[in-house]
C-alpha cells in the first residue's frame, strides 16, 4: 500500500510540474487559442490546420491528429499517447524546456507536449518516432531533445514574403482594450537562423513613424532594417542599443504604402534565454489620428485596407485589421492580396469616440 501511495503521489507531482511548465509557456499563440479541445479515450481527434487549440487529454491512451498548419498545446498526456504530425519529420526542429517538448516546421505547424516516463508515439508521414523520458534525458528515437527557446508566436517569418503584420499603435490608450488588437508584439530570438520580418501600412510624407524594440531580455541585442515596398530595398539600419537596450529606428516614405522591417539578433551565440523582446510600431509626427476602424475580414485572407482619408491597415491573426483614423465621413476598400475574391467598398463616418467596427465578407471572384 506505502508503494502504491508514493507512486501515486510521485504521479501527482510530476503533473503539477508538468502543468507548472505549461504555465511558463506564458505569452505565446496559445495565450488566446481558437478553442480547448477535451479528448476521450479510444476517440481520435484532429487539429484543423489553421486553428490554435490547447487539448486536454485523458489518464489513458489518447489519439490525436495535427494537420499541417495546425498548432496545439497538450496538458494531461501521461500514457501511451498516439500524436500524428501531418508532415516529414526531417522538416521539424525540436527543442524542450523542462519536460515540455516542442515541434515546428516551415509550415507553421506547432506542437507542444509533455515528454514522460511512457513511451508516446508520433506519427510523421515518413515515418513513426517514440517520445519518452530515459534515464532523465528526453528521447525523441535516438536524438536527444536538448534544451531550447519555444519560438514565438509570429514564427515563421524569416523572410520578407513571410513577414507577419504588425498594426500602428493608437494614440488613444483607450483602444488597446480592443478585442485582438496585438500592436504590442512580444517576440524573440529562438535560434541562430532566426530573423523576424514584419510589414506594415504607412502614409507617405510629411507622416513618420517610429519602430521599437523594448523590454529586451539581456541576451537580446537587436538591430532594425527597414525596407521599400518591395522587400528587398534597404531604406534605413540602425543599431545603437547594446545587450538588453532598446532600439528605435525613425523613418518616412515618399507614397502611402505597405512596407517592411527586419530585426536580426547582433549579439553572436545568444540564442536561449532571455533573448525575447518587445516590439511596436507609433506614428511620429504629422496629422495624429485619434479615432479608429477595425474589425474582421471573412475568409480570413490576407487583405488590404484603405479609406480615401488616407488610412490603411493590413488583415492578420483571424483576419482582424485595426486602422487609426481622422475623424469624419469616408469611403473604405478592402481589396484581397490573394486571388479568387473581389474587393469592395462602402461608405463609412467615424467620430473620434467611440472607434467604429466594421466587419466584411468577401465574395469569391467568379
Amino acid at each position: 500500500m506505502d508503494i502504491k501511495i508514493g507512486k501515486l503521489v510521485f504521479r501527482i507531482l510530476l503533473m503539477v510540474s508538468m502543468l507548472s511548465i505549461v504555465n511558463a509557456w506564458g505569452a505565446s499563440c496559445f495565450d488566446s487559442p481558437d478553442g480547448y479541445l477535451v479528448l476521450t479515450n479510444e476517440v481520435s481527434h484532429t487539429v484543423d490546420s489553421g486553428t490554435t487549440m490547447v487539448v486536454y487529454g485523458t489518464t489513458g491512451v489518447n489519439n490525436l491528429v495535427i494537420e499541417s498548419g495546425a498548432r496545439a498545446k497538450l496538458i494531461n498526456f501521461p500514457g501511451a499517447n498516439v500524436i500524428t504530425v501531418r508532415g516529414n519529420s526531417s522538416d521539424f526542429i525540436h527543442s524542450r524546456s523542462g519536460a515540455m517538448v516542442t515541434l515546428q516546421d516551415a509550415e507553421t505547424t506547432l506542437l507542444v507536449l509533455p515528454a514522460t516516463l511512457v513511451s508516446q508515439t508520433i506519427i510523421f508521414d515518413d515515418q513513426p518516432m517514440e517520445l519518452i523520458i530515459d534515464s532523465g534525458t528526453v528521447m525523441l528515437d535516438s536524438q536527444v531533445v536538448e534544451m531550447g527557446i519555444i519560438p514565438d508566436k509570429f514564427e515563421s517569418d524569416d523572410t520578407w514574403e513571410t513577414a507577419s503584420v504588425i498594426p500602428q499603435a493608437s494614440i488613444n490608450s483607450e483602444h488597446s482594450e480592443l478585442d485582438g488588437y496585438e500592436y504590442k508584439q512580444l517576440r524573440n530570438f529562438h535560434s541562430a537562423d532566426d530573423e523576424d520580418w514584419v510589414r506594415f501600412y504607412c502614409q507617405g510624407s510629411p507622416k513618420s513613424y517610429r519602430l521599437t524594440v523594448y523590454e529586451a531580455g539581456i541576451n537580446c541585442d537587436a538591430a532594425i532594417e527597414i525596407y521599400s515596398d518591395d522587400g528587398e530595398t534597404l531604406v534605413k539600419y540602425q543599431d545603437n542599443g547594446l545587450n538588453g537596450e532598446d532600439e528605435a529606428i525613425s523613418f518616412s516614405f515618399p507614397t502611402d504604402g505597405i512596407y517592411y522591417a527586419r530585426i536580426v539578433q547582433m549579439f553572436e551565440g545568444a540564442f536561449k534565454d532571455e533573448s525575447e523582446y518587445s516590439l511596436i510600431l507609433e506614428e511620429e509626427q504629422g496629422a495624429v489620428l485619434p479615432s479608429m476602424i477595425y474589425g474582421i475580414v471573412t475568409p480570413n485572407i490576407s487583405a488590404y485596407l484603405s479609406t480615401d482619408g488616407r488610412g490603411g491597415a493590413l488583415t492578420f491573426y483571424k483576419g482582424y485589421y485595426f486602422m487609426p483614423h481622422l475623424p469624419g465621413t469616408f469611403t473604405i476598400t478592402v481589396t484581397p492580396l490573394v486571388p479568387g475574391y473581389k474587393s469592395l467598398s462602402q461608405r463609412v463616418t467615424v467620430n473620434d469616440f467611440p472607434p467604429i467596427r466594421l466587419d466584411f465578407t468577401l465574395l469569391a471572384d467568379d
